[in-house]
């Protein structure tokens, strides 16, 4: 006579454990998450579409000439897209440019800033000696961070709020140096709002952290 099967043999035989195929199973790998870093350096932006999921002119109801059009359109986005970082380390390079040279001339005649800043340059709240020290030092650090692109963005915020006190200090400001002034932060306001470009310390970084964190 067979022998007689445990309680826990019995139901074992009479309740098999449920198949799970191998493509249900859940992973535990976690999806990657964003960290905070990423927010001040590189902003979230839209990439074109992989070739395969272009839009052709048949789904968008369009009649079959325009297709070339649309694959030229593409064409063009990706090549204007690769030259984001190449046109953002030029920014970079020219506004701090700029800056820094500002800020070696007032540093090499001391006297004269101090004279400047009391006697010809309004700044508004801090005193003539704080706001020149001020002034130089952030002419002399800022754009050094802005050509490495370590805290890009928050260099950009910094030489902006330099730009806009200059303008403000000198109510008689000529024209032309206002245009220029209006240039040079047009170039820092897309370089605070987009970033510093995948050439820069912030984007090495990036590309670290998001590596680490779908390893």
């Amino acid at each position: 006579m067979p022998e007689k099967l445990s309680a826990s043999a019995r139901l074992q035989t009479s309740c098999p454990a449920p198949q799970v195929h191998a493509s249900t199973r859940f992973s535990t790998r976690q999806p990657p998450i964003d960290h905070p870093l990423t927010a001040m350096t590189t902003p979230a932006h839209t990439s074109p579409l992989p070739p395969t999921a272009q839009p052709t002119a048949a789904m968008l109801g369009l009649p079959h000439w325009v297709e070339p059009f649309l694959t030229a359109g593409n064409h063009l986005i990706r090549a204007l897209d690769a030259l984001r970082p190449l046109l953002a380390l030029a920014a970079r390079l020219f506004v701090a440019k700029v800056f820094f040279l500002s800020g070696l001339t007032k540093l090499a005649d001391w006297g004269s800033t101090l004279e400047l800043f009391a006697y010809e340059y309004q700044v508004p709240i801090l005193p003539p000696a704080v706001a020149a020290v001020l002034g130089t030092a952030g002419e002399l650090v800022l754009p050094v961070l802005l050509v490495l692109g370590l805290g890009g963005r928050l260099a950009a915020l910094g030489l902006s709020v330099v730009n806009v006190v200059a303008v403000l200090s000198l109510p008689d400001m000529p024209e032309a140096a206002f245009q220029l002034h209006v240039f040079w932060g047009s170039l820092l306001a897309g370089l605070a709002v987009y970033g510093p470009g995948c050439w820069s310390v912030d984007g090495w970084l990036v590309h670290r952290l998001r590596s680490a964190a779908t390893a």
